[in-house]
């Protein structure tokens, strides 16, 4: 059986961590949301690049995240985009010919108190029906990458990243992050983690301030 390998790029990794971080909900962080601002909570987008085949594996390689703006439902357990600006979106990028479509995203925020490890990046029934959906449209497999969030009482240094087979742990100044990867199996109608997640720059990047002298 062929193994499924997801590659997230630089660009498209800050694309997903600072979308999830901007719409991290305010009182998960014992604040209040500013009045008269959208929704905040889970956030939604679209992920573009080129998928390859090789005799053992299949591989994704993600170079664009695209967040996306337009949604019917938003709070801190769920995400329902607009399937009509989804197309507009795919629509405009597929005319470029480096961009594949291959999948999507969301975040899952959690409280510090219910943030779990791999758990955070466990996709949820509404999460597989979504994919499905998706391949099925797409007449293809199709990945789905999810980031769990949450906000720490204050910022760690020194902390290793942790890398699984299908996830990468990691901070970034108060907040913790788990990125996990997975595909669809539309023989077995089902959805499952890939078999190997690389993303260098989640996993490399550094909780400290580059400007500063002393590191």
């Amino acid at each position: 059986m062929k193994k499924n390998i997801v590659c997230i790029s630089e660009n498209a990794f800050m694309s997903i961590l600072i979308s999830a971080i901007e719409s991290y909900p305010s009182r998960f962080m014992g604040e209040r949301k500013p009045n008269n601002s959208t929704a905040e909570g889970e956030v939604f987008g679209l992920l573009f690049g080129q998928k390859s085949e090789k005799p053992d594996s299949t591989i994704y390689n993600v170079a664009l995240a695209i967040p996306t703006q337009i949604l019917m439902l938003k709070n801190h357990f769920t995400v329902e985009p607009s399937i009509k600006h989804l197309e507009k979106v795919r629509e405009i990028i597929e005319t470029f010919p480096m961009y594949q479509y291959l999948g999507s995203y969301h975040s899952h925020p959690f409280h510090r108190e219910e943030f779990f490890e791999g758990d955070s990046v466990i996709a949820s029934d509404a999460d597989v029906s979504y994919a499905l959906w998706d391949s099925s449209c797409i007449e293809a497999e199709a990945i789905m990458a999810i980031i769990g969030l949450t906000y720490l009482t204050k910022k760690l240094t020194n902390v290793s990243p942790k890398s699984e087979w299908y996830y990468i742990q990691n901070y970034c100044g108060k907040y913790k992050y788990n990125l996990g990867a997975h595909v669809t199996e539309r023989e077995n109608n089902s959805l499952k983690v890939v078999d190997n997640l690389l993303c260098p720059f989640a996993f490399g990047i550094n909780n400290c301030d580059l400007n500063s002298t002393k590191r």
